[in-house]
């Protein structure tokens, strides 16, 4: 038996970026935040308090953390996830990536993704043979989803689906050999087509479930 659990989605762009932008007044000022919604409605509330979980700025590197929404950027990478384990179409991330580069409209950007990531827990060694037999060696993904120029190699699987380029990653965690994490990534290199379809992030969603419940339904 695999136990699955979503640890967090996220939303990620590469490009060329400025870390030293982002800070609580420069999304407040901008209308990024949705402030009517939590969690940054609890913040805003907090008048004289704490605006905010936590901030961290530096030249290379900027976060700042909403409770569970966090939002990075680096020199080359803005990445902002959602751990609440809401569904993503529930979630505020993707308007907020969307208002982030509307205010920064010429910020060089190469590639947008999205990635879903998830702990697969094993309560055997039985179910991890049963795992790497069917679904690493035997192509079950590709069987039962009909990709599109699949590849697989060792626990990582790339494929097309529609202008986009996924890939399936495990991870294994050293700590304790029942217990992988599953990345479900898709990466597409039109970043106008995927700033515009962002609203519909709820089908890359339905994609990897179909991949979830494929996982959690392998029989030895």
């Amino acid at each position: 038996m695999i136990e699955i659990n979503q640890n967090f989605f996220s939303i990620v762009f590469i490009g060329y970026l400025n870390p030293l932008i982002l800070n609580h007044n420069f999304l407040i000022d901008n209308n990024i935040l949705p402030i009517e919604k939590d969690p940054f409605k609890r913040f805003i509330k907090n008048e004289g308090g704490k605006q905010f979980t936590e901030f961290v700025a530096t030249p290379l590197l900027s976060t700042i953390k909403y409770d569970y929404i966090h939002i990075t950027v680096e020199q080359h990478r803005f990445q902002i996830l959602d751990i609440s384990k809401i569904l993503p179409h529930e979630s505020v991330i993707a308007n907020i990536a969307k208002k982030y580069f509307e205010v920064l409209p010429h910020t060089p950007l190469a590639m947008g993704g999205i990635n879903f990531n998830y702990l697969l827990t094993f309560d055997s060694n039985e179910s991890i043979d049963i795992f790497e037999n069917q679904f690493v060696n035997k192509n079950i993904i590709q069987s039962k989803l009909e990709l599109k120029n699949i590849m697989m190699g060792d626990y990582a699987i790339k494929f097309v689906s529609e202008e986009t380029f996924g890939e399936l990653r495990i991870n294994a965690i050293k700590e304790n050999p029942f217990k992988k994490i599953l990345n479900i990534n898709y990466e597409n290199n039109n970043v106008s087509s995927f700033l515009e379809n962002l609203d519909s992030i709820s089908i890359k969603y339905n994609q990897a479930q179909e991949i979830i419940n494929i996982i959690t339904n392998l029989e030895g």
